[in-house]
């Protein structure tokens, strides 16, 4: 374990505009979090404990959820110090039916959607194409298939 520590990215190595910054700056961007600033001090209001502490994985990465509405998200990158301003254009909260959470933003003259959810609705919303991307799909099939036999629950985001 110690090695692995070692071995991984510094911080600012991992929000470098990778797939592993994407992800980060999902979890902190689509969400329903309630996020209260009492001078300064932030602290966030949750539907339930797995998105709070999602929030809390996006922040020990670096990227603080500073606003969050129906309007607008923004997100503070620490290291870059920079805020990110994402206008909201629709908002689709999770429920049981859907069993999934999506937010359609606009940033940077692009508009995105942003889902997260159980692998089996978001996975076969997906589509696979190239020889490299199906790859990518069976080792995905692949890790869910060994995290569900130890019993794990899982978060497909897209």
């Amino acid at each position: 374990m110690k090695q692995l520590l070692k071995d991984a990215p510094k911080r600012e190595e991992l929000l470098d505009g990778s797939r592993v910054y994407e992800f980060f700056r999902l979890l902190a961007v689509c969400n329903t979090v309630v996020v209260e600033d009492d001078n300064g001090v932030l602290s966030y209001q949750a539907s339930s404990p797995d998105e709070l502490a999602l929030i809390q994985g996006a922040l020990q990465v670096g990227l603080r959820l500073k606003e969050n509405s129906t309007v607008e998200t923004i997100i503070e990158n620490l290291d870059t110090k920079k805020l990110e301003t994402y206008k909201v254009l629709a908002e689709f909260p999770f429920d049981s039916t859907r069993k999934r959470m999506s937010k359609i933003i606009q940033f940077d003259g692009k508009i995105l959607l942003m889902c997260k959810g159980a692998d089996s609705i978001i996975l076969p919303r997906c589509e696979f194409r190239s020889e490299e991307s199906k790859a990518e799909e069976i080792a995905i099939n692949f890790e869910l298939l060994n995290f569900a036999k130890e019993g794990l629950r899982t978060l497909v985001v897209a």
